[in-house]
Parts: structure tokens; sequence; C-alpha cells
């Protein structure tokens, strides 16, 4: 009985001109597409060959989300999670994910300034700036507390 008045509320909704893939994502229903994606390359591809701010489009964008994560969290060194912060999608949970663990495995000062601007969003911003002050911290004491540019 729930599931029928739920499908009318959604049917009045569509009536409204709202697009029925957005309206299951705000009441976190099943999407009606699917993502055949395997790899990060593959969900990209389905992403950028779906029509624009459509299902598929949508759909494709979370599988290489997905996916993208679990690419971050195999990377071990920084070069390795480089590459998955360009792979992942942009303004995506994996791009600040990988940024973040991207900046905490960078260590100088100057490393960490070479990828501030790709910043995703201000919890990115609030790390790197964390990790500078962490690396000059710990540069200060190496030089007894005199701070060398």
């Amino acid at each position: 009985m729930e599931e029928v008045k739920i499908e009318k509320i959604v049917v009045e909704l569509i009536s409204l001109r709202i697009p029925e893939f957005k309206i299951r994502m705000a009441l976190g229903l099943p999407l009606k597409a699917q993502s055949q994606a395997k790899t990060v390359s593959a969900a990209k591809k389905e992403h950028e060959d779906a029509p624009i701010g459509s299902e598929k489009q949508t759909v494709a964008f979370i599988k290489w989300n997905q996916l993208s994560l679990g690419e971050v969290e195999n990377a071990v060194t920084a070069p390795e999670v480089e590459e998955a912060f360009f792979r992942s999608p942009a303004k995506s949970e994996a791009r600040t994910a990988s940024f973040i663990k991207w900046i905490g495995l960078l260590e100088t000062v100057n490393a960490v300034k070479e990828v501030f601007d790709y910043i995703t969003d201000d919890t990115a911003e609030a790390k790197a700036i964390r990790r500078i002050y962490e690396l000059l911290m710990h540069k200060t004491s190496e030089e007894g507390g005199e701070f060398k540019e």
C-alpha cells in the first residue's frame, strides 16, 4: 500500500515537470537506469556519452564516483593518488577524497602549494592549509624554532 502511495506522489511530482529521476533521487527511490561500467574509464565514457542532464548521465556519474573512490582507497603513493584525482569526476566525493589524501602524502610546503590550485571545496582547502601548517611547524622545530623560507 505504501509503494502505491509513493508512486502516486511521484506521478503528481512528474506532472509539475520535475524529471522522474530527480524525484527518485530526492526521495531515495531506486533509479530506473543502470550503469554497466566496471572501470573508471568505462563509467567516465558512459557519463560523457549520455545526454546532458539525463538520468543515464546521473547514474554514470554516480558509478564513476564510486569506482573512483575505490581507486583512491587503493592508492598508496602520492603519484597514484594524483592519478586517481585526475581520473575522478569533477565536483565529486572521490575528487575531494583524492585531493585530501594526495596533500597528506606530500612532504614539502612547495609540493602542497603546487597542488593548491586543484582545491575542490572548502573542506579540501582547510585540509591543505592545515597540511602546510604542519609542514612549516615541523620545519621550524627542525631548525631550532626559527622559521626560514
